[in-house]
């Protein structure tokens, strides 16, 4: 705790386990990516666990909902996006909410697919978040063993190798019956990478190759966001009061870092298209 102390110092104050922001202008772009990243790959579990806990407890400041209890009459549960990613989860999620601000969703539904999994995804979805500016409700589930295919947005970054000095190539296809959306990334690297490895190359390389990315992605979002879940006019202009803060214990956040495999472990990247009919 005692780096992130130093890093945070001045900004927040930490007392029996809450946290007061002193200056949360200085909470966002590079010392955001970094308290991500740490949560993600750091290799001491305490900074993991320690990151993703001052991570939930920034969202309630930043008009982030964690209790997963909005479902007002506003945001009927059919035109609530239901999201799953796979690969450059960060990365992909700032492309969402940047996407979303265009069409002033508020409420978005993100898929798991184990509650181990889930404790990884929130502090990473909740921090892109932040770092787009969103406000709003964040709900994450993981569902039930015999629900299948219930999102109905997936983003998957595909990693090729052997194939250097390519830029990224980005394919999107919609299910003409379910009209569940696939938007897959696919980068290309020279060498061979671990699969232990595959998230933080992603990561790494999609800082270098982001604008071309964040392009392709962002448009293919917006315009599935205007096509199928645009938000009710009378949500879009009522007033949301202060969100409230949701309690969360840091050695739960810590418990939950050391139970998991490696950090950046189990990316599954290759998804079967079949069956569905490409969007331009």
């Amino acid at each position: 705790m005692s780096q992130l102390g130093d890093t945070f110092q001045g900004i927040i104050k930490i007392s029996n386990g809450s946290v007061r922001i002193l200056d949360a202008q200085a909470i966002g772009g590079a010392l955001l990516d970094r308290l991500c990243w740490t949560a993600t790959f750091h290799e001491k579990v305490e900074m993991r666990g320690t990151s993703r806990w001052l991570i939930k407890m920034f969202a309630a400041p930043f008009g982030i909902d964690l209790s997963g209890n909005e479902t007002s009459e506003a945001s009927p549960q059919a035109s609530i996006p239901k999201i799953k990613i796979k690969g450059m989860c960060y990365d992909m999620s700032c492309r969402l909410f940047r996407a979303a601000l265009q069409t002033q969703l508020r409420t978005f539904v993100f898929i798991s697919k184990s509650e181990k999994k889930q404790a990884g995804d929130m502090p990473v979805v909740t921090a892109a978040a932040m770092q787009a500016g969103f406000q709003g409700s964040l709900i994450f589930q993981v569902p039930d063993r015999l629900e299948k295919n219930t999102e109905n947005i997936v983003l998957t970054t595909d990693l090729q190798t052997g194939q250097g000095d390519r830029s990224p190539e980005v394919f999107s296809a919609e299910h003409p019956e379910t009209h569940a959306l696939q938007i897959r990334t696919t980068v290309f690297s020279k060498e061979k990478i671990e699969a232990t490895e595959h998230e933080a190359f992603l990561s790494q390389l999609a800082t270098s190759q982001s604008d071309l990315i964040t392009l392709e992605v962002t448009k293919k979002l917006e315009a599935y966001f205007k096509k199928y879940h645009r938000p009710d006019p009378l949500a879009m202009i009522q007033k949301r009061g202060p969100v409230a803060a949701v309690s969360f214990a840091l050695r739960d956040e810590i418990t939950a870092a050391i139970t998991e495999s490696d950090p950046g472990q189990e990316q599954p990247f290759s998804q079967s298209f079949s069956g569905l009919k490409t969007r331009t």
